[in-house]
Formats: C-alpha cells, sequence, structure tokens
C-alpha cells in the first residue's frame, strides 16, 4: 500500500473482492474500515479533486456495496439484472478512479456521499 516515494497506492484490483463476498459481517466492517482510513489518507496527501457525476443509480448501487449486499441482492432491491447492477457499479468505479467496487464505495462515503 506504501510505494517507494511514502505516497500511500490503493489495493490492487480483486485484492478485496473476495474477503467481501465470502466474509462475515464483522470482517466486512473491518475491510470497509481499513477503506475508509486508506481514502482519508490518500486525500489529505493529494489534492482535492472533483466528484464526478453519478447517475442516481450507480449511487444507489454503491450504497448497496456499502451496505455488503451482493450484485443478486442489489438486482433484486432495484428490479434489475445483475448484468446491469455490474454495469452501474463498473461505470461508477471507472469514474471515481477506484479499482474495484469496494474502494468506489469508500470513496463516496470518505466525501460523505453515500
Amino acid at each position: 500500500m506504501n510505494s517507494p516515494g511514502g505516497r500511500l497506492e490503493p489495493p490492487a484490483q480483486g485484492q478485496l473482492d473476495g474477503v467481501l463476498a465470502a466474509g462475515t459481517p464483522e470482517e466486512v466492517s473491518r475491510h470497509m474500515a481499513g477503506l475508509l482510513l486508506t481514502e482519508r489518507l490518500m486525500e489529505l496527501a493529494a489534492p482535492a479533486d472533483d466528484v464526478p457525476a453519478l447517475t442516481e443509480r450507480e449511487r444507489d448501487c454503491l450504497a448497496f456495496v456499502a451496505d455488503g449486499r451482493t450484485d443478486w441482492e442489489i438486482a433484486t432491491l432495484l428490479g434489475i439484472s445483475e448484468s446491469t447492477v455490474r454495469f452501474h457499479l463498473n461505470s461508477a468505479r471507472r469514474k471515481l478512479g477506484a479499482v474495484n467496487r469496494a474502494q468506489a464505495a469508500a470513496r463516496l462515503a470518505v466525501r460523505g456521499l453515500l
């Protein structure tokens, strides 16, 4: 997570997705807290940038990710297909410059947008 220059680096893609999908609620909470802390430290170390415009659906999906929901659960709650949920999450992830969905949710949470 730390580079040679002392700057914080985001976790590698997919590094936390397995834990979030298979972890207990306590493990998921602990990892989300770690992601939030990392995000906050990264924000303090780097100049503030504008938050990209996310659609309402992208924000909804990320809010459910932050709540620990699976793609299937999100799809059921929103009345859309799992592939549509993945589309919205990937779109939001790219807009936010996050390497995975958990980091995208953490970036919104740190900014107080969830």
